[in-house]
């Protein structure tokens, strides 16, 4: 189905429509703008370290992904990567995902994405596919430069002991 009952669509014809335009900086691009558009508090940083993002290649110790989040709605940023990830929950379809190009010469194109997001994102993905979710993992490994895979991880929540969130590492 099409989504269209999440902030993210919203904002989509907002910014199609003209209603709407988000404003460049050099070195953010269009993230401040965007988290202000979306009604998401700065302050509500969260940074990881996740060598399964999209952006993997950008991710490093150094330039961790940071995740800004409201109840509905998250974005994911990390310095120097042209991309910008999105998460919103629609009241039909649950999860939905998008990802919009963080360079000004790009202009501002928010686009559904699915495939590459459900690969991780999806409760069923190595059987056929099912129920997209929204997910929280820890997956400690030995080499910072390995690629974090879901043999290692483990889902977090609320439930889990501080020290087997994040791989261990916890910075407030």
């Amino acid at each position: 189905g099409v989504p269209t009952q999440n902030r993210l669509s919203r904002l989509k014809q907002q910014l199609e429509s003209g209603q709407l335009s988000l404003a460049w900086e050099a070195r953010w691009g269009y993230l401040r703008s965007l988290l202000q558009a979306l009604d998401i508090n700065v302050d509500s940083q969260l940074l990881v370290h996740s060598k399964t993002s999209l952006q993997s290649e950008s991710i490093n110790a150094a330039r961790p992904r940071a995740i800004y989040f409201n109840d509905d709605t998250h974005v994911a940023f990390v310095q120097g990567s042209p991309l910008l990830e999105l998460t919103s929950l629609d009241a039909a379809l649950g999860p939905v995902f998008f990802v919009m190009d963080n360079r000004r010469e790009a202009g501002v194109k928010l686009a559904r994405e699915g495939g590459g997001c459900l690969s991780c994102h999806d409760n069923f993905s190595m059987t056929g596919g099912g129920v997209p979710r929204i997910l929280v993992m820890s997956a400690p490994v030995d080499d910072p430069r390995a690629t974090r895979t879901f043999s290692s991880a483990s889902d977090v929540d609320d439930r889990t002991p501080i020290a087997q969130r994040w791989g261990g590492w916890y910075v407030t």
